[in-house]
């Protein structure tokens, strides 16, 4: 399996907790685990308790809203712009628990700045919301770096919370290659 380490506690010490994310070699969540050992400088640990806890995701969405946000992709007749708005419509009412664990962001371009449209939510109605009625401001280019610096930033800042977490771009890659 492969262990993520997401935070440590040592607020009680000599107490330590751990908290980690286990998936099997397929990506799936795995739970208990018997025989997990711990070590400290070289040297086993005894675990007293292991358990299981519901700590949700964070997702954080950059759209390149460019200036091919408003053109056909393929042949269906959909927008970029429809595409990823469906998309976020899909996850929100599909995929985002609906019981407040997830918390997810989406950051969007300004003139020269990263915008963000949500803010670490909760609520899959603010997502859709949001969504619905965004409106991309008509920009030459996009700031594509500072936005990605920016979900780098937002997800090292609440790297500790025990959440997994993933930034999905949406793009068309018109800019990439610079």
């Amino acid at each position: 399996p492969m262990i993520e380490v997401t935070g440590t506690d040592i607020s009680e010490f000599p107490i330590v907790r751990v908290t980690f994310i286990a998936m099997d070699g397929s990506g799936n969540r795995m739970g208990i685990l018997p025989g997990l050992a711990l070590s400290e400088d070289g040297k086993t640990v005894e675990i007293l308790d292991q358990s299981e806890t519901e700590a949700g995701f964070e997702y954080i969405f950059v759209i390149d809203a460019n200036q091919s946000y408003e053109l056909q992709d393929q042949a269906d007749g959909l927008t970029r712009r429809e595409m990823v708005r469906e998309n976020i419509l899909d996850f929100a009412n599909n995929f985002m628990n609906h019981s407040q664990l997830d918390r997810v962001s989406i950051i969007v371009p300004g003139e020269e700045e990263a915008v963000v449209l949500v803010d670490r939510s909760q609520f899959h109605t603010e997502l859709i919301n949001e969504i619905n009625f965004y409106e991309p401001e008509d920009l030459a280019e996009t700031p594509l770096q500072i936005m990605l610096d920016q979900a780098l930033g937002r997800a090292a800042e609440s790297r500790g919370d025990g959440k997994a977490q993933a930034i999905v771009l949406f793009t068309d890659g018109g800019q990439l290659s610079e």
